[in-house]
């Protein structure tokens, strides 16, 4: 089990801020919607996108760009600071081009595969684009800085689990274009029927109110 384990580091000036602002984070995002701290509560924030700040009507009107350039804009970045990322070690160069595939990845299907229909506050893009890119250089960062494990070669299990993720991920999405895809082309038919149903309870519910007065004059 030692060699499981690595042998303690002084932390250094990076290790100190990395874990201020992740403290900081942490604990503004849980409390923010509660304290009101700008950009990070439902209202202005992070959590402007969400369903359940959309439902409960806590959206202040903000800035607003195309729902796919926003999407595009969350992962982008981190592409960029992926590559542009200081390596010294194979194991950072191979996490490197890991978080280069998968972000890139995730912005190619903002692109080209996922469909979208609305617009999205640019504040929560700029929110949730920081973090994705601060995770990008981490984990490239302490890549470097981790010892391989003595005991087993972890590259290939990791890698084959990477590819089972990418690979599930992906199609996920192919499987939810598809039911958009359906969903979309059955609406205008739901509509045409459900039209058709009311005109047609209309007119029965017109005819039975017209015969109703008929039987009412008729009667003696």
């Amino acid at each position: 089990m030692d060699s499981f384990i690595f042998p303690p580091t002084p932390l250094d000036s990076t290790d100190l801020t990395v874990t201020v602002v992740l403290a900081i984070v942490i604990v503004t995002m849980g409390l923010g919607n509660k304290l009101n701290i700008p950009l990070m509560g439902r209202s202005q924030g992070m959590m402007t996108y969400s369903k359940f700040a959309q439902e409960a009507g806590q959206i202040v009107p903000s800035f607003n760009v195309p729902s796919r350039l926003g999407m595009f804009l969350l992962y982008a970045p981190s592409v960029i600071v992926a590559f542009f990322t200081p390596t010294s070690t194979p194991r950072a160069i191979l996490v490197m081009q890991l978080m280069v595939v998968h972000f890139g990845k995730r912005s190619l299907e903002c692109l080209f595969l996922h469909r979208y229909s609305g617009t999205m506050p640019i504040l929560s893009s700029v929110n949730i684009l920081v973090a994705y890119a601060g995770f990008s250089w981490m984990n490239i960062y302490y890549a470097g800085l981790t010892p391989p494990l003595q005991t087993i070669d972890s590259v290939y299990p990791g890698l084959a689990l990477f590819a089972v993720g990418e690979l599930g991920n992906l199609y996920v999405a192919r499987a939810k274009r598809a039911h958009v895809h359906v969903i979309s082309n059955m609406l205008p038919r739901l509509y045409a029927e459900r039209q058709e149903n009311r005109r047609r309870a209309s007119f029965h519910s017109r005819r039975a109110a017209l015969s109703a007065r008929h039987a009412l004059n008729d009667w003696p």
